[in-house]
C-alpha cells in the first residue's frame, strides 16, 4: 500500500496533547522505545524519525489530518 503525502504547512502543532506526551516520553524515553502516535478525532500526532524519546520537543511531532 503507498500514499500520498502533501505537507499544509510546518508551522508548530497547537495541541494539547503535546506537552503530555512530552513528560510520559521521558519516563519511558530510556527503555528504549522507539516512537509515540496519538489519534484523537480524525486527527493524529507521531513523532518524528529518530527523535530521541527522552528529550522531545515541540518541534519533534508531526500532525496527520
Amino acid at each position: 500500500m503507498s500514499f500520498e503525502t502533501f505537507f499544509l504547512g510546518r508551522e508548530k502543532i497547537k495541541n494539547p496533547f503535546v506537552e503530555k506526551i512530552i513528560s510520559a516520553s521521558k519516563k519511558i524515553g530510556d527503555k528504549g522505545a522507539g516512537s509515540i502516535s496519538m489519534r484523537y478525532g480524525s486527527r493524529i500526532i507521531i513523532t518524528s524519525k529518530n527523535a530521541s524519546l527522552s528529550s522531545l520537543t515541540e518541534n519533534d511531532f508531526v500532525e496527520v489530518v
